[in-house]
């Protein structure tokens, strides 16, 4: 790639989990939002891309994706896979006459690269933010998507119960998974806690110097939660006990987030510094790998089968899952603040009936109640990350203070 200094002000994106799923799709989205001047995505959705725009939205000619992923042959697998997209994008706009100029100069300006990140592994993610540094002056927009589920099967008869007393659940929010219990990382923490939750805090905590360094003044970290989650216990915060440790270690990310969402809102930005703002989203349900319920076949029928019944949470495609993380991405300050006045949300991927993906907001699970606990789980991951930081000898990013994070 040229030397950092040559390289224009564009938008640089980190994405984890991009070699497949909604992390993948994440990628693509923004592939196919970015090659058109006026993307869809970033406008609300009472506002059709014809009409004249509410919002003003800069058309960018260049794109630097940065794929974080654990299995370097995978990650180059999906970088190329992402290159034929793009190809192909333009293709599909040549032949529709969308606007054929900008997609051919947006396709010349794309640049996907690959980095390595284990989240299980502490040293992984500090070697990986080095790298950052010494690549890129500045990074855009942090998308906090990889995350995994340690699943064991079903419970069968609880299955079978969920099923014929609520339906939709049953393939919304299962309560039939069964989940490994006590699985530790090799860092000595709770392997999903750290995979979803740790890792990501401290990727998040690493990459603040690029996040400030963002020439467009308005970084932006993407936390990816979950539809289905489960209120934490807080003497269980690494999730060790935890039966269904997916559902609570996506409910720990929304804590997070909306935590971290309320300090930066509250800091001091410098003249010369990007605010960071944290924005939480999920993908709504869709054909993943990360449980594995039925036979594919099966597991679709079922999901559209819910949303027959009325479920607007089931976009079931991944590429239509992703507009919520992509909308979280694109759209303008005043679009997201307008969208998140009020009690703290989460922008939600939905779908309607015959398949037109959309963007909803949904509470954050029981805020009220876990409000302090929700601030003690923050301070939780600071302390922590600092033990880290201290024992592997490294230089301390931005201070907790300097960071805008209040520890009680």
């Amino acid at each position: 790639m040229p030397h950092r200094a040559e390289i224009p002000p564009h938008p640089v994106v980190v994405v984890t989990g991009a070699n497949s799923g909604v992390g993948f799709a994440i990628c693509q989205r923004l592939i196919a939002q970015l090659s058109c001047p006026l993307p869809p995505d970033a406008l609300p959705r009472e506002q059709s891309h014809t009409a004249a725009p509410l919002y003003p939205v800069t058309p960018t000619k260049q794109l630097t994706l940065i794929l974080a992923c654990r299995n370097p042959k995978r990650a180059h697998a999906a970088r190329r896979d992402l290159l034929t997209f793009a190809d192909a994008e333009v293709s599909r706009q040549r032949k529709h006459a969308i606007d054929e100029r900008h997609a051919e100069e947006f396709r010349r300006g794309l640049n996907i690269d690959c980095l390595s990140l284990d989240l299980t592994s502490v040293r992984s993610v500090f070697e990986f933010a080095k790298e950052a540094r010494r690549q890129y002056p500045y990074v855009t927009h942090l998308i906090l998507n990889a995350g995994v589920c340690a699943s064991m099967g079903f419970d069968w008869p609880l299955l079978v119960r969920q099923l014929i007393t609520e339906p939709v659940a049953t393939v919304t929010c299962p309560r039939y998974v069964k989940q490994a219990v006590g699985s530790e990382s090799p860092d000595g923490l709770g392997q999903v806690w750290q995979s979803n939750v740790f890792g990501h805090y401290c990727l998040a905590r690493l990459m603040e110097p690029l996040l400030l360094a963002n020439p467009y003044r308005d970084s932006r970290v993407v936390w990816v939660s979950s539809l289905d989650t489960e209120v934490l216990d807080p003497m269980d915060i690494q999730l060790r006990r935890a039966k269904a440790s997916y559902q609570v270690s996506k409910y720990q990310v929304a804590l997070i987030c909306t935590v971290l969402s309320g300090m930066s809102a509250k800091k001091t930005v410098q003249d010369n510094q990007a605010r960071i703002n944290h924005i939480l989203v999920h993908p709504g349900v869709c054909d993943t790998n990360v449980v594995g319920f039925f036979l594919v076949i099966f597991k679709l029928l079922a999901f559209y089968l819910a949303r027959i019944m009325g479920s607007q949470n089931h976009p079931v495609k991944s590429f239509k899952g992703a507009i919520a993380p992509v909308h979280a991405t694109l759209a303008p300050p005043a679009v997201l603040q307008e969208q998140r006045s009020g009690a703290p949300q989460k922008l939600g991927s939905r779908c309607t009936l015959f398949g037109r993906e959309y963007v909803g907001i949904d509470p954050v699970l029981d805020w009220e109640e876990n409000a302090e606990v929700a601030s003690d789980l923050v301070g939780y991951c600071e302390n922590l990350f600092q033990t880290f930081i201290k024992a592997h000898g490294e230089t301390p990013p931005l201070s907790p203070t300097d960071s805008g994070i209040v520890l009680s």
